[in-house]
């Protein structure tokens, strides 16, 4: 096995964050910029960064998942509205 002068896991970390941001932002375009600005201006330790952007594209997934999965909400006069009422 190779040993690095340096954290391999950090690295890859590292050429993540990028990655990580643009995902983000198609799911939150705020916390997107957010993000890109703290990674820009050094503002966060890169492993911190990392962890919170992971969280943060997992929490906004689930949002968005919740959102996709509820039922739709159907008006009185829509058939459809009346065959599931009558099943």
């Amino acid at each position: 096995m190779v040993e690095y002068p340096f954290d391999l896991e950090f690295i890859k970390k590292r050429m993540a964050i990028p990655q990580k941001i643009a995902k983000l932002s198609y799911l939150n375009e705020k916390a997107a910029i957010k993000y890109m600005r703290i990674w820009g201006e050094k503002k966060m330790p890169i492993t911190i960064l990392f962890d919170e952007l992971i969280a943060t594209i997992k929490q906004k997934r689930m949002i968005l998942n919740i959102k996709l999965l509820a039922p739709p909400i159907l008006p009185p006069y829509c058939p459809l509205f009346k065959k599931l009422k009558d099943n």
